[in-house]
């Protein structure tokens, strides 16, 4: 849970205080050290935030790990 939680923390940091969407979060994106200390990698498909949510033309990601709104081309929030 300790992990977990420290993935949703990373998240929140980089949505809301630097408007960057990761677009790409999956297991080997996320980096655990010795000391079970959390990063966030391969901000490749990263994009900035936008104020309004809309319809996205290209599908980014693993589809695998894609939420179904992106693979359904619905509103991405």
């Amino acid at each position: 849970m300790d992990i977990l939680y420290d993935i949703v923390k990373g998240m929140v940091y980089l949505h809301d205080m630097k408007k960057i969407l990761h677009r790409d979060l999956k297991s080997s994106n996320v980096l655990i050290g010795d000391k079970l200390e959390v990063k966030l990698c391969d901000f490749g498909l990263s994009g900035q935030k936008k104020k309004r949510c809309k319809k996205s033309k290209n599908r980014i990601g693993t589809y695998q790990w894609m939420a179904p709104e992106v693979i359904r081309n619905e509103k991405i929030d």
